[in-house]
C-alpha cells in the first residue's frame, strides 16, 4: 500500500457540518493538521503531521482506532524497523537515521 506523503503540506479543504471534525487529534506520532480529500465510498481522507516534519494522509478509521497509538509516517516506521532489527541482531542500540532532520 502506497501511501501518499509530502515535505510541505498540501491545501486542505473546510470541514462540513456533517463530519466530525478531527483537527488536533494526536495519534502516535501524528497529529491530524486538516481534511484533505472526502470520499463517498472510502470516507474521510485526513491529513497528519508526524514528529519528524513530514506530512501524510490517513482515514478517519485509522485515526479513530484505539489500537493505533503507535501510528507514525512512512520514514518514520522504516527507521523504527531498522533500529529494532538492528538491535535484535547486534544485541546493542544503533543510530541510524535514512536523512539529515535530526
Amino acid at each position: 500500500i502506497v501511501i501518499p506523503h509530502w515535505e510541505s503540506p498540501p491545501p486542505c479543504i473546510r470541514v462540513p457540518y456533517s463530519r466530525e471534525d478531527l483537527t488536533g487529534l494526536k495519534q502516535g506520532r501524528l497529529t491530524v493538521v486538516g481534511l484533505y480529500e472526502l470520499h463517498r465510498k472510502n470516507g474521510a481522507g485526513w491529513l497528519v503531521r508526524c514528529v519528524c516534519g513530514r506530512y501524510e494522509m490517513r482515514r478517519s478509521k485509522a485515526l479513530k482506532n484505539p489500537n493505533n497509538n503507535g501510528d507514525r509516517c512512512q520514514i518514520c516506521r522504516h527507521e523504527w524497523h531498522v533500529r529494532r532489527d538492528v538491535r535484535r541482531l547486534a544485541g546493542k542500540d544503533v543510530n541510524y537515521t535514512m536523512n539529515d532532520r535530526d
